[in-house]
């Protein structure tokens, strides 16, 4: 919101343009010859203090003003676009380097496998496991869990070596054990829920 003034400049061509904003700015504007004062007729019969000027504006010097108004209260409004947009893209862009980083441990993942064996007779076993995995993966991050109701080893978490990829991991069964000899090798992450890849053994009876 504006409020117009008009005051003569020392030159006798120039007007000067001051307009106070509704926040206490001051715009000052030259305008050369293109406002022009007038009174009304009806003024002999007021006092001269209550003598109210009346400004009649020419077409360019009203498209000078609105113009004038419109280059103040544009900014703000480009500004609020742009940081909507900008709030917009990053978020676009957040949720494409989160889908693109995605996609890529699911791909990666996709190369990671499990080769078990067992060895043994009788009630000691040995378990053989390597995991042939892709030389940008990092292992330190990795570890194997065994699962089964009678297993009986010393570790049924291992953490993965960074260096070996081939583990022997000696294990027996129960005696008194009527349960299935299943047991069950996940390969996971530490920041993951899910399991990057997993096999099943079963081991028959004598």
């Amino acid at each position: 919101m504006y409020v117009l003034f008009q005051v003569k400049s020392i030159c006798n061509n120039d007007i000067i343009m001051v307009m106070l904003a509704k926040n206490g700015n001051l715009h000052i504007k030259s305008l050369r010859e293109l406002l022009k004062l007038f009174q009304s007729g009806s003024c002999n019969h007021q006092s001269h203090d209550n003598i109210e000027p009346k400004f009649l504006l020419t077409k360019k010097s009203q498209i000078y003003m609105e113009q004038t108004i419109k280059e103040r209260s544009d900014p703000k409004l480009v500004y609020m676009i742009f940081q909507r947009s900008f709030l917009r893209l990053r978020l676009c862009a957040s949720m494409s380097m989160k889908h693109v980083t995605s996609n890529m441990r699911k791909l990666q993942d996709r190369f990671c496998q499990l080769n078990v064996s067992f060895q043994g007779l009788g009630k000691k076993f040995m378990l053989n496991i390597s995991t042939p995995l892709l030389k940008n993966t990092c292992q330190e991050s990795l570890f194997i869990i065994l699962r089964s109701e009678n297993l009986i080893t010393r570790k049924k978490i291992i953490n993965l070596p960074t260096s070996i990829l081939h583990l022997n991991v000696p294990f027996e069964f129960e005696n008194d054990s009527k349960s299935s000899r299943k047991i069950q090798i996940l390969l996971c992450k530490f920041n993951s829920i899910n399991p990057v890849c997993s096999t099943d053994i079963v081991i028959g009876r004598e």
